[in-house]
């Protein structure tokens, strides 16, 4: 392959990428519109592992983010003052604090999981499922 047709791929997955992060924005954007919330993407990807997780402490959260643990603090600071999620004390250890979500946490949790839904519908209206089947299998390849 020669170097000119190499850059042009680049440039054209660059392309089909972007394309496909912006539609995902625009999905998780209308949810977000739809919900009315006003919380950044990190904290509602923050809701969302604790809506998945039971028992989830501040050092879970740390390490599932890659962060330190003051900053996990601070984020989830922002989000008890919102009222999304509360702290619980475990009773068998008092040191260990375990994150809730409150309702309210949980249907912002649950709104960006419809934004990812409605992304996943519109794939699946705009391609065969063959061809889904093969973004898939390439996904997982890149992954």
């Amino acid at each position: 392959m020669t170097g000119a047709y190499m850059a042009c791929r680049r440039q054209d997955l660059i392309q089909a990428l972007s394309h496909l992060t912006a539609l995902g924005t625009h999905c998780s954007d209308a949810a977000k519109d739809e919900c009315r919330t006003m919380l950044t993407r990190r904290q509602v990807e923050c809701l969302h592992i604790i809506d998945e997780r039971q028992n989830i402490t501040f050092s879970d959260l740390a390490h599932t983010f890659s962060l330190s643990k003051p900053t996990i603090t601070e984020m989830i600071d922002k989000l008890s003052d919102q009222g999304c999620v509360v702290r619980e004390r475990s009773q068998q250890d008092r040191r260990v604090s375990y994150i809730r979500l409150t309702e309210k946490g949980e249907a912002a949790a649950r709104c960006e999981q419809r934004g990812k839904m409605q992304l996943i519908y519109h794939i699946e209206a705009s391609l065969t499922d063959d061809e889904i089947d093969l973004l898939i299998a390439l996904l997982k390849k890149v992954h």
